[in-house]
């Protein structure tokens, strides 16, 4: 920290004399993420875009420009200076995955898996970029295109795995596959137990398949992990209103039994007494 202080002061220092010799590129691209590193965002994208004012062929200048606007979720600015920059540098598979996301980001899934699948052309072994695939797929509904992804992903030893079958777990979940979705979300937790997601989204799945007492479980993991997890603490709400409907029914069920053999006893003495009647009176004449 103290480094990228003197880094960001040392810079800072040059920038009057910069007013007679404008800085290059790469200089204002040093400050702009000495200034990230300080987090002073709004300062790092302006110098960013004061790279791209004063050198706009310069790709490296709009493609850190665009990936600033991403962060700060300036979607429409971060497309357009994407655009500029690839069209100036296409072969970088990682903006160009970068791209996709904030394509995806726009709602505009089918640009998005075509940036990413430019990106994995450019960079055949990128989890990443196999994985956001998967997203775009799924978030458009083509399930299996979404799996073979993932799978994709995994073949690459992503950094994040239970990011990976966490999502698969969700794919295999709305195809109705759910001991494959259980599978997926367990491997999801063995690869890192501390995932908050896993646990609410395993959870949800056996609260759904009415394995209450499994799905408790789960779910308070995922508040455990997460306390602010309302998703969980939602899904909790309601299995408990689903266990006291269930206590409910089965203490109407056994009342009514109860019931039921109370009437029976009486109807059987009933039937006694009307017998002994007719036996005392005879037949009844119908």
């Amino acid at each position: 920290m103290v480094s990228s202080r003197l880094s960001v002061l040392a810079i800072e220092l040059m920038l009057p004399l910069w007013c007679f010799a404008p800085a290059g590129p790469e200089e204002l691209i040093r400050l702009g993420h000495a200034l990230q590193r300080e987090g002073r965002g709004a300062e790092a994208r302006s110098t960013f875009a004061q790279t791209v004012e004063l050198h706009p062929s310069h790709p490296n200048g709009w493609l850190v420009l665009a990936q600033s606007q991403l962060e700060s979720n300036e979607l429409q600015a971060s497309i357009a200076s994407f655009q500029n920059g690839l069209r100036l540098r296409p072969d970088a598979p990682g903006q160009q995955t970068a791209y996709g996301v904030a394509l995806q980001s726009s709602g505009r899934l089918g640009e998005a898996q075509d940036a990413y699948v430019r990106a994995i052309a450019l960079f055949p072994t990128d989890p990443e970029a196999y994985f956001n695939l998967g997203t775009a797929y799924e978030a458009s509904g083509d399930f299996e295109l979404a799996l073979r992804s993932y799978r994709s992903a995994l073949a690459h030893d992503p950094v994040d795995e239970a990011r990976v079958h966490n999502n698969i777990g969700g794919v295999l979940s709305v195809q109705g596959q759910h001991d494959r979705a259980i599978a997926a979300y367990r491997e999801s937790l063995e690869a890192d137990e501390g995932f908050a997601d896993a646990w609410f989204n395993l959870g949800n799945l056996l609260l759904g398949l009415s394995r209450l007492s499994e799905a408790e479980v789960h779910l308070n993991q995922a508040l455990r992990l997460e306390p602010v997890h309302l998703k969980a603490q939602n899904k909790l709400e309601q299995l408990w209103a689903m266990s006291t409907r269930l206590v409910q029914q089965q203490h109407e069920s056994s009342f009514e039994e109860i019931k039921c053999d109370k009437d029976e006893t009486c109807t059987a003495s009933a039937s006694n007494a009307v017998t002994r009647q007719r036996e005392i009176e005879g037949p009844l004449i119908v």
